[in-house]
């Protein structure tokens, strides 16, 4: 908000990108709150949200004004050589042949990583020979890894943390999956199509945006037995599987590439420098 402000005073016009669909309790403050919806709503140019949940979200703050609806943008994921990808699985689950599934986010509670690793516990009833990892850092580290335990799943789901090799992690998979209970419109699901995997996804905030018919599955959210159902029907079609995972990858790259990010981008620019006024910042 006051970084808005700021230009206006200068008189500068203003193109504000909205990212997040929630307040983050570590950083409210009400009055910040207020300044922030003063500026975006009294800023004469563009608002930009990443998705249609962010703009839905702030949509009542911004009294009726126009948001563009503009997706962040994920870079290519390039496929591993063969060999690199069976020493990678090799690596995880100590056999290049066993089915991988990967999740990636934050351990915390909108992520909802105790409803796969019980819908995992599902899965393993059926597919013995599957493997979850899931990768990211946070709060929940040590309550995820106790139900890991009390589930009897130490060795099939793994807890790897915070990694710098998400892309080629990725790359080495089979299957991403999310049981998220709130999302905007998750990097995560977007690298993971990037990088030709197919996904089981809860149907939550932008997520069917992303994953439309023929790249993935979308669950209700909390459903362990519905998530786990559609884990296991991917699964028990190989072909089927190649085929979203193609599918997946043709969409991301049409939609969530960096060109089709910095075209759409470009328009809103184009818009405002139409116009007679100042440089945009």
């Amino acid at each position: 908000g006051r970084v808005i402000l700021e230009a206006q005073a200068a008189g500068v016009p203003v193109v504000a990108t909205l990212h997040s669909i929630g307040t983050d309790p570590r950083h409210y403050h009400p009055a910040k709150d207020r300044l922030e919806t003063w500026a975006l709503r009294f800023n004469d140019k563009q608002v930009i949200a990443v998705g249609r949940a962010a703009a839905e979200a702030y949509r009542p703050r911004l009294g009726g004004k126009p948001i563009h609806i503009i997706p962040n943008a994920v870079a290519p994921v390039p496929p591993l050589p063969p060999a690199e990808r069976a020493a990678v699985r090799a690596e995880i689950t100590g056999d290049p042949a066993r089915p991988l599934l990967i999740s990636v986010g934050r351990l915390t509670p909108p992520k909802a990583f105790d409803v796969l690793l019980s819908a995992f516990a599902l899965v393993r009833s059926q597919k013995p020979e599957a493997r979850l990892i899931i990768v990211g850092g946070g709060s929940l580290y040590g309550d995820l890894a106790a139900q890991i335990k009390t589930l009897g799943l130490e060795g099939c789901a793994m807890l790897l943390g915070e990694r710098d090799d998400i892309p080629r992690l990725l790359a080495a998979g089979d299957m991403f999956v999310s049981s998220s209970v709130r999302e905007g419109l998750p990097l995560a699901i977007l690298e993971a199509m990037m990088a030709g995997l197919p996904v089981v996804a809860t149907r939550v905030g932008d997520v069917p945006e992303a994953v439309v018919a023929g790249t993935g599955t979308l669950v209700p959210p909390g459903q362990p037995a519905a998530l786990a159902d559609a884990i296991v029907s991917l699964l028990d079609h190989p072909g089927q599987m190649r085929a979203t995972s193609e599918a997946a990858q043709a969409h991301a790259c049409r939609n969530y590439s960096t060109a089709r990010w910095f075209e759409q981008q470009l328009a809103v620019y184009q818009e405002i420098c139409a116009k007679p006024g100042r440089p945009v910042a």
